[in-house]
């Protein structure tokens, strides 16, 4: 799973080069994930496990 340092990372890489992968639900939880991240909010543990079976799916092509 995707750890708390782990997760600006990610974001950055999904909106670089996964973001025509996201589904409208995915785009706009990256977008509210975003939004807390840079405001210096934690995520939940439950917002981390979602951020990272987006990312595996996407960065996977579908396959994970």
């Amino acid at each position: 799973m995707i750890r708390p340092d782990e997760v600006d990372g990610a974001l950055e890489t999904i909106e670089k080069f996964f973001q025509d992968r996201l589904s409208d639900w995915e785009m706009g939880f990256i977008e509210s994930i975003r939004g807390q991240v840079d405001d210096g909010k934690a995520l939940t543990e439950k917002q981390l496990a979602a951020l990272d079976k987006t990312f595996e799916r996407v960065s996977n092509h579908g396959r994970g």
